[in-house]
């Protein structure tokens, strides 16, 4: 793979901006002395004669600075909230950028190259409104260009394939050395975001426990926080409002494609400003991972399976078949490309994705009865009361659980659907260098709940795993 010198080697100097001399000397043989001569080339020499109506020069973003105190310099920190001291302001990013035609100093080696520390602090724009992430080719322009002054990035021409950078500001071999080879550590000071469905909803669930952890290594994330529209959350008080867990985003029923929609990850990444995002979906796509012929056995039609068999079920209003796996596997990498796009985009360095848990019971794919899961009893009162069954069918099948009647949904389990799922996530997301995790022997030995989620101390016991494979 090539390395980060090689690329600024690359990027040497005339290659991202073609400065050229624009004067000559003219030397008169009988009136020029050698004196003279000498004395008019070093002042057209050594004047600023190149950069004469240049005042915009393209850099390599080398680094990114949280601060949170006013600068004459930066625009973006002269709004003030309400309640802040002078002098304070919100936080902001300001980014150290190599121009190679400018800069004196040499190249940094990599990303934790203390030579970085000395380069200029440079804003973006007032009006660009978007994060830049290491790695970004951007164009810079100097309100004073004679006293090279007053520098602002003002668009992000480009940048380079975060698989050749190094992780976090650090060498390779200095991520690796002395640490676990499962995963890159977080580093104390960046900010970090959580991304998930009901699996995350909770303080004690997979997404709750991975935010408490970012936290736990120093990294910024933001506190708990009342619930917005669609998302999930618990509460503090018995009547009291729901809040998601600090750094969490949960979104219960939610997946991939919902995130893109009405362009919802972005507008969460802008507010945040991770450098660090945790991904854990796919179970909410797993119905649509079924092979062709299964049947999606939502809510509507799950009650109809227990009642009348798999194969009756088909004939139900309620239920219907899945139809041919190719054009729904090509459109579901398609929104994966399109998720880790966005978020490359919105200035995230690393993402880690858990794929799907493992389902069981009425979830999964293995045979099952009402002595082996019993939590079904609990699962048909609630089809009952959602009207997802009849008073017959619930009949029915409270006779055939008397019976120990064995259910068996095969192909149509949700956990078949999510065994693609994991395997569409590998196939788009590892090329691209996301940290993907394959949650599935991390929580199928778990002792379920309702067979998708889990009990608070199993919560625990999945979630200190999935911490290990990701961080060490």
């Amino acid at each position: 793979m090539i390395t980060f010198p090689q690329i600024l080697e690359k990027f040497g100097f005339g290659h991202l901006n073609p400065l050229a001399e624009t004067k000559t000397i003219d030397v008169d043989q009988r009136r020029s002395t050698s004196i003279s001569s000498m004395n008019k080339a070093l002042q057209v020499y050594y004047d600023k004669n190149c950069l004469i109506n240049q005042n915009e020069y393209y850099g390599i973003v080398v680094g990114i600075v949280e601060r949170s105190v006013q600068s004459y310099a930066n625009k973006n920190s002269w709004g003030q909230r309400e309640g802040m001291s002078a002098g304070d302001s919100s936080p902001y990013q300001i980014y150290r950028v190599y121009i190679p035609e400018l800069e004196c100093r040499p190249a940094p080696v990599s990303l934790d190259d203390p030579v970085i520390a000395t380069y200029s602090e440079i804003p973006v724009a007032f009006d660009l409104p978007m994060s830049v992430s290491k790695g970004a080719i951007v164009k810079v322009a100097y309100g004073d260009p004679l006293n090279m002054a007053q520098p602002e990035i003002v668009s992000v021409e480009g940048g380079i394939d975060g698989a050749a950078l190094p992780v976090f500001g650090s060498s390779l071999a200095g991520s690796f050395n002395g640490g676990s080879a499962k995963g890159l550590p977080a580093t104390a000071g960046k900010r970090g975001v959580v991304l998930g469905d009901s699996l995350s909803q909770l303080p004690v669930s997979f997404g709750g426990l991975v935010g408490a952890h970012l936290e736990e290594m120093g990294m910024i994330i933001r506190p708990a926080m009342k619930r917005d529209e669609g998302s999930g959350g618990y509460r503090l008080t018995k009547k009291g409002p729901k809040y998601m867990p600090p750094g969490v985003w949960s979104y219960p029923g939610k997946n991939v494609p919902w995130f893109l929609k009405n362009n919802k990850l972005k507008k969460i990444l802008d507010k945040e400003r991770a450098q660090l995002l945790v991904v854990l979906l796919g179970t909410n796509s797993a119905y649509g991972a079924l092979p062709q012929g299964a049947m999606a056995l939502r809510r509507s039609c799950r009650g109809k399976a227990l009642a009348y068999g798999i194969d009756d079920a088909k004939t139900k209003k309620a239920c219907s078949k899945s139809g041919p796996l190719a054009p729904r596997e090509a459109k579901y990498k398609a929104q994966l490309k399109e998720f880790i796009k966005i978020a490359r985009g919105s200035g995230v360095e690393r993402i880690i994705w858990f794929g799907p848990p493992y389902a069981s019971g009425i979830y999964g794919n293995k045979p099952f009865t009402a002595k082996t899961w019993r939590r079904l009893k609990k699962n048909v009162d609630q089809l009952l009361d959602e009207e997802n069954i009849t008073d017959d069918e619930f009949d029915i099948i409270v006779k055939q659980m008397s019976d120990n009647t064995e259910w068996n949904w095969g192909k149509s389990g949700l956990e078949t659907g999510a065994e693609n799922i994991r395997k569409w996530q590998a196939e788009v997301l590892i090329p691209l260098g996301v940290e993907w995790i394959d949650t599935k022997p991390l929580t199928e030995n778990l002792r379920p709940g309702d067979g998708l989620h889990f009990r608070p101390d199993t919560y625990t016991a999945g979630g200190k795993a999935m911490i290990e494979a990701a961080f060490g």
